[in-house]
């Protein structure tokens, strides 16, 4: 009985984890798209990037609690906690890297072009090596999995270190008077 509890609490968090780092993912990618478009206006370029930041913040919050209410009396660690902020992040990182992708291929290639360019330029060493290095750095961003992971791998990070504080929030100890797993 005590393991099945804990099976299902289990996918139950995973399911959390998912769901919310759908919802975070998204939103992080549409806003970065937003921000992308409106890249002209600085003003409204860092309101996007605030409204970014703030509504990622918020989605891991909502769900580390909502699913620290799940844990019951068994009660919800720090460690359990980051450890959750990081599985959503690890579901947010897939869409974010989704929408870099589409991003780079197919909203603004000519931009994002530009951009790489400029930025060859201006680092240090040879013109071959500028070029070699530019012609691989834009191929890899071109290439849909190295986006993927890249946008996992940084909102692995992104997400982990909000974690380190939204865990302090967060957490919960164990009821001693409570006992059981309320996991629905």
């Amino acid at each position: 009985m005590m393991k099945d509890m804990e099976r299902s609490l289990s996918r139950t968090e995973w399911r959390e984890a998912a769901t919310g780092g759908l919802y975070a993912g998204l939103a992080y990618a549409l806003l970065t798209i937003a921000a992308h478009a409106g890249r002209s206006m600085p003003g409204l370029v860092t309101i996007l990037n605030a409204v970014s930041f703030f509504s990622f913040a918020g989605f891991l919050y909502f769900y580390a609690r909502r699913m620290a209410a799940y844990a019951g009396g068994d009660g919800f660690s720090y460690g359990r906690s980051l450890l959750f902020v990081l599985k959503m992040s690890l579901f947010a990182g897939v869409l974010a890297g989704v929408g870099q992708n589409v991003l780079v291929n197919w909203i603004d290639p000519e931009g994002f072009r530009e951009q790489f360019d400029l930025m060859v330029a201006n680092m240090a060493g040879g013109e071959k090596e500028a070029e070699m290095a530019g012609s691989l750095g834009l191929k890899l961003m071109r290439n849909p999995l190295f986006a993927v992971f890249s946008g996992i791998f940084s909102m692995l990070i992104y997400g982990g270190l909000l974690g380190l504080l939204i865990s302090i929030f967060v957490r919960r100890p164990a009821d001693p008077f409570g006992g059981g797993t309320s996991a629905e």
